[in-house]
């Protein structure tokens, strides 16, 4: 589990925390024993994944709000974007000889995620999976409120959906494109660190609210 800090940090930071915590836990374990040692061991790694994951955004809250705003909104460019241009191959390419109509749209839709995870995840350096979970956030946000309201200005009230029916359809693909975000991002930090051997390159700089 004390890998997951490391996602949330630099990797420096990330031996020192849990040099810091196994040393409590050695403690502990010698006062109250192991099992106690333990339950405090997991709690304590979780509340660390918490703090250091809610720290960027106590920082920087503009920031961060702009950067899911953004995200979201890169994410819809770039679907639109690939959509039609995949519409144009399509078109052109008897794509579906080589490869099956869903498939092939399936694929398509979540290349936008996967940039902008990406994109994150290689940029803001220990600040990425708190970027990518105000990404998360904003993307329920449009979820929960903005696409309900679209709906209900654009359709009329006889082919609107049922708050049940609506979400039967669209919690299990959001948390899907959640899913797949964080573990994108996630995939991106753990190279992104491997590949800085020295632990000094933390990403682009980004400015501080």
């Amino acid at each position: 589990m004390t890998w997951c800090i490391a996602i949330f940090t630099t990797a420096a930071d990330a031996a020192a925390i849990v040099g810091d915590l196994d040393e409590e836990r050695l403690s502990i374990a010698a006062r109250d024993g192991e099992r106690a040692a333990r339950r405090w061991y997991r709690r304590q790694v979780l509340a660390t994944i918490g703090q250091l994951a809610v720290s960027p955004l106590r920082e920087s809250p503009r920031l961060f709000l702009l950067l899911g705003l953004l995200g979201v909104a890169v994410m819809w460019l770039l679907f639109w974007g690939i959509d039609w241009l995949a519409g144009q191959l399509v078109v052109r390419v008897q794509v579906y000889r080589y490869v099956p109509a869903t498939l092939f749209w399936s694929a398509t839709s979540l290349v936008p995620l996967l940039v902008v995870a990406t994109t994150i995840s290689l940029v803001m350096g220990r600040r990425a999976m708190a970027g990518i979970l105000t990404v998360v956030g904003a993307l329920a946000v449009w979820v929960a409120v903005l696409d309900p309201l679209l709906l209900m200005s654009r359709l009329p009230d006889s082919r609107l959906p049922g708050v049940p029916e609506y979400m039967a359809q669209t919690i299990p693909i959001f948390l899907f494109h959640a899913l797949l975000l964080i573990a994108t991002t996630v995939v991106g930090v753990a190279m992104r660190q491997r590949c800085t051997r020295d632990g000094t390159t933390d990403g682009l700089a980004l400015a501080k609210d």
